[in-house]
């Protein structure tokens, strides 16, 4: 019978990050919209009808870049459980169906805070020199290292509740 003894479900939802989206995109959007206009209406000189079919171009491709940025803020999530049977975890939509880190694939296991940007040059999906990271903010985070040596970082927002499934981990006497 499968017990779950810890389950968390994070996503990008920090204020600052969608005031920096859109402190970025409307200004570069605003932009290319005015200088399309302009050059659409005659207003100043245009050299060709190349020049107006670049910047209606480059408007839509930084739309179509721009939306794309915007549509993985809203989705991407980050799901960790923690289970009799081991360490369960999806981030979509970079990693759609659930991984499974059994307890005797486990080296070593710890909550631990770390530094997202030194050590993995940032949040997300990231591979870096200590080896894999799933964080969608803050420091915290389980650091796991298997047995054939590859290392793994899930973040989490509740690393005392995440402590105490880990006991309960240690503690369980599962029967394979």
């Amino acid at each position: 019978m499968v017990r779950i003894y810890f389950e968390e479900n994070q996503r990008f939802n920090q204020p600052w990050i969608w005031i920096l989206m859109i402190g970025i995109t409307f200004p570069i959007l605003g932009g290319l919209i005015y200088s399309s206009i302009i050059n659409l209406t005659g207003n100043e000189n245009v050299n060709s009808k190349t020049d107006v079919n670049a910047l209606i171009f480059a408007l839509v491709f930084t739309f179509i870049v721009f939306s794309a940025i915007y549509w993985l803020l809203l989705t991407v999530r980050l799901y960790t459980r923690v289970e009799n049977n081991g360490i369960h975890y999806r981030f979509p939509p970079m990693v759609n169906k659930w991984k499974h880190i059994s307890k005797n694939e486990l080296k070593s296991i710890e909550v631990k805070k770390y530094s997202p940007l030194g050590e993995y040059g940032g949040w997300g999906y990231r591979i870096g020199k200590n080896g894999k990271a799933l964080n969608v903010r803050g420091n915290m985070g389980l650091a796991m290292e298997l047995k054939d040596g590859k290392r793994l970082l899930l973040g989490t927002q509740q690393p005392e509740e995440l402590k105490l499934a880990l006991q309960k981990l240690h503690e369980e006497q599962t029967v394979y």
